[in-house]
């Protein structure tokens, strides 16, 4: 009988925090071993699963804390989403970044980036063991000071 196959989601719409992904959802048939796409018709209306799909970015760019403009972190609310509300309820820790001092007051140089657990909703630093549902990103140098040095 023919079913609805979803596939992997796309990126997801948050900078950091909850987001929504695309997905293609297609009415499939199987024959001869090979899923085949047939007219959504042949499926299930009801069973038709959603092309939006909840998604969590918790590895935040630097400066994403800073941002002014917060409609980036806000995850879009579908009021016909009995999920919906559970899943804002959910607190959220991330991993933020924070940049060291540069290595050199002009010229190009490099900062260490290492990454904190913060509390996404007032943004304060918390303990690590909040945030171990992912791994810890790694330390890792960033170019700094680009600006040239003056003449000497």
């Amino acid at each position: 009988p023919p079913r609805w196959k979803s596939s992997e989601p796309g990126a997801c719409s948050a900078v950091c925090g909850f987001g929504v992904a695309q997905r293609t959802v297609t009415c499939v048939k199987n024959h001869a071993g090979l899923d085949t796409v047939v007219e959504d018709g042949l499926c299930t209306e009801e069973e038709k699963p959603p092309s939006l799909v909840q998604c969590l970015v918790n590895i935040c760019p630097l400066g994403w804390h800073a941002l002014k403009d917060t409609s980036a972190l806000e995850y879009p609310r579908d009021p016909d989403d009995p999920h919906d509300a559970a899943w804002k309820k959910t607190h959220l820790y991330v991993w933020s970044p924070v940049i060291g001092e540069c290595s050199v007051t002009c010229g190009t140089g490099t900062a260490e980036v290492r990454y904190v657990c913060m509390d996404f909703d007032s943004r304060a630093e918390t303990l690590e063991e909040h945030c171990d549902q992912v791994p810890k990103p790694a330390t890792r140098p960033e170019v700094c000071n680009t600006k040239p040095c003056p003449p000497s």
